[in-house]
């Protein structure tokens, strides 16, 4: 409303859907990012979470201060995690915007990364034969801007994977769990590339 906005958090438990908490923060909308960054502390400190060193750098991490760049990449970033067809194909223009309004923000690079990995694996689209060589691309670019993202490295091993080639897939997703410990899908391509390498331990 007008230059101030209200954020309401709440925590759920996922089990049995018990409402554990809840707060609201009224903030002057000055800067969006300092509100999302002012918001994220405050949650931290009330539930009294601990952090590890990677979890509290990329806390206030968001690679731009493009906030249209970012709009953008949050919109296709959103499209990214839903694993059909047509909604994969909506989150391709959304992170293609988000890089061309910042070259230089590796989000969006490893989201549209994984896009070209899914369409290849799938065969969706017409260029799907291309989809690897083009993701690797996106994914390298991803890590060569940010070597302390998480996703990027996550994405690049997802390369790594499909292209056969599972020593390096483990090794890039260990450097990934090494910067986020509960980095579940991580830990999926890990043990994966460790089994096709023959290590089934």
């Amino acid at each position: 409303a007008g230059d101030r906005v209200r954020v309401t958090a709440q925590l759920i438990e996922a089990a049995n859907g018990q409402h554990l908490w809840a707060e609201r923060y009224d903030r002057r909308l000055d800067d969006i990012f300092a509100v999302q960054d002012d918001v994220s502390r405050s949650i931290v400190e009330v539930l009294k979470v601990t952090l590890t060193e990677s979890e509290d750098s990329n806390l206030a991490k968001r690679g731009t201060e493009n906030l249209e760049a970012y709009d953008a990449f949050m919109r296709g970033r959103e499209w990214t995690l839903k694993w059909t067809l047509d909604v994969q194909e909506m989150a391709r223009p959304w992170l293609e915007k988000a890089i061309a309004l910042d070259p230089e923000f590796a989000g969006p690079y490893a989201y549209l990364g994984s896009n070209h990995i899914m369409a290849h694996v799938n065969q969706w689209g017409e260029d799907w034969q291309n989809g690897l060589r083009i993701a690797g691309e996106l994914d390298t670019k991803a890590v060569e801007l940010d070597d302390l993202s998480p996703h990027a490295h996550f994405a690049l091993g997802g390369f790594y994977f499909w292209g056969g080639q599972h020593e390096k897939a483990i090794t890039t997703v260990k450097r990934t769990i090494s910067l986020d410990a509960n980095f579940a899908a991580a830990y999926q391509i890990y043990g994966m590339a460790l089994h096709y390498s023959g290590d089934s331990r």
